[in-house]
């Protein structure tokens, strides 16, 4: 990338822009790792889901049949959005989608389902 400088407040708004671009780029990274991270947090679900809910091999690789048929289902209605709103506040949407998701995952923890299958919960009730 060339650099045209005129004067120092041309190098001040390039230097900014060099800055903005190279922070966007570490969010994204993070970002992209995040994803990986969770895409890799189902391989060590699946076992303790064939064990709490005595699931046999062929139900228990629909967690992952799932999990990646909804990047299938979800990439042109996600490509509308950030058409639509910009890829800022589409990202927004998505952390905020996958932090409710996270989320859902305590009461369905704590639920009486997998209480009763091993006859205990481990969840703490007052």
């Amino acid at each position: 990338m060339m650099l045209h400088i005129r004067d120092r407040e041309d190098f001040h708004v390039d230097s900014l822009s060099a800055l903005n671009t190279r922070k966007t780029m570490l969010v994204m990274t993070a970002l992209f790792f995040m994803c990986g991270i969770l895409a890799t947090l189902n391989d060590i679900l699946i076992p303790h889901l064939k064990a709490l809910f005595e699931l046999n091999y062929a139900q228990v690789m629909l967690v992952q049949f799932s999990f990646f048929s909804s990047f299938l289902i979800s990439s042109y209605p996600s490509g509308k959005l950030v058409e639509r709103i910009g890829y800022q506040r589409a990202l927004v949407i998505g952390l905020c989608t996958m932090g409710t998701g996270a989320l859902l995952f305590l009461p369905a923890a704590c639920g009486e389902r997998a209480g009763r299958k091993r006859g205990r919960s481990r969840c703490r009730r007052p």
